[in-house]
């Protein structure tokens, strides 16, 4: 089973906090194999920092709201906090 269709609370779900950590998780690994082939490129390394802080923001949001959802998308994506 797909990580984002675990986290999804129906079908159409895009927005939530979960779903949004699940994607931009998913889009910093991309980006971290693509800066590790061209070390040059700042533009990404930009990018990956913003997304970073992004998804740091999202999570201190869930904690904050729902502690179980929280915990159960830590587990699922083995961040760390």
């Amino acid at each position: 089973m797909n990580k984002l269709e675990e986290v999804k609370k129906h079908g159409n779900d895009t927005g939530s906090s979960a779903v949004q950590i699940v994607l931009l998780t998913e889009d910093i690994a991309r980006l971290t194999k693509h800066i590790n082939e061209n070390k040059k490129d700042v533009g990404c390394r930009r990018t990956i920092l913003h997304k970073v802080a992004t998804r740091k923001r999202l999570q201190a949001y869930l904690k904050r709201t729902d502690v179980g959802t929280y915990k159960k998308v830590l587990e699922l994506l083995g961040l760390k906090k």
